[in-house]
């Protein structure tokens, strides 16, 4: 009766044991991770934060958690800037890209990356390079980076903005920018919910309704969920 007892207890102790390995198997391998090796920095609220060591990336669930500084955080609607070569975007979620001629939208995922090279803008989705990008990307909630130059306007006042720059607004809220070539960044709130980015090609999209206007005098909402979009092919 002793040796049943125990070979009982011997198989109920291997039975947590390899439930508890297959958690840590599932967990594992449910979880993607992307290190970005030197400084990295960010711009929320009109403040810059540094991480010189670097950032990592882990994406469980629909949710990516940021690593640096001794912290791990969840931080949406912020972008994260390289400062090696020319600089860059490295993506914590994906994103809408919106192209302006003709009209459309594609998925960029998490992990992909916007960046100078030789002066030019590069795309980089799905292991595939787009070079000089028209329009902008949108996370489907209140950010958008501008892959192109383009002028901001709001109630009272307005701001060239250079490629790569970053447009936050929420509305009823607070819009916030963060100019790229220049390194400049402002937070404040309009006197009205009223403000936009103008391309040089005429194209106004409204960042506090997420409405885009079009040249031929058309509009459409921005889709909010980057998953139903195909990616690059």
């Amino acid at each position: 009766m002793k040796n049943k007892k125990t070979l009982l207890l011997m198989a109920a102790a291997f039975a947590a044991l390899a439930a508890v390995i297959g958690l840590a198997v599932f967990y594992f391998s449910s979880v993607e991770k992307k290190t970005v090796n030197g400084a990295v920095y960010t711009y929320a609220g009109g403040l810059r934060s540094d991480y010189p060591d670097g950032i990592t990336f882990r994406h469980q669930t629909d949710t990516t958690y940021v690593e640096g500084n001794g912290t791990s955080q969840i931080m949406k609607d912020v972008m994260f800037y390289t400062s090696s070569g020319e600089g860059g975007v490295v993506l914590q979620e994906p994103m809408i890209w919106n192209k302006k001629s003709p009209a459309d939208q594609r998925r960029i995922d998490y992990f992909d990356e916007v960046y100078l090279e030789n002066g030019v803008v590069q795309l980089v989705s799905n292991g595939i390079t787009v070079q000089n990008p028209e329009g902008f990307l949108y996370n489907g909630s209140n950010t958008y980076l501008l892959l192109e130059a383009a002028t901001l306007s709001w109630d009272g006042g307005s701001r060239e903005l250079s490629r790569l720059s970053t447009v936050t607004a929420e509305y009823g809220g607070v819009l916030e920018y963060y100019d790229f070539e220049r390194g400049e960044a402002s937070s404040f709130t309009p006197d009205t919910n009223e403000a936009s980015v103008e391309f040089s090609d005429g194209t106004i999209v409204d960042v506090i309704t997420d409405k885009l206007y079009l040249t031929n005098g058309s509009w459409y909402l921005l889709l909010t969920d980057p998953t139903v979009l195909n990616g690059l092919d």
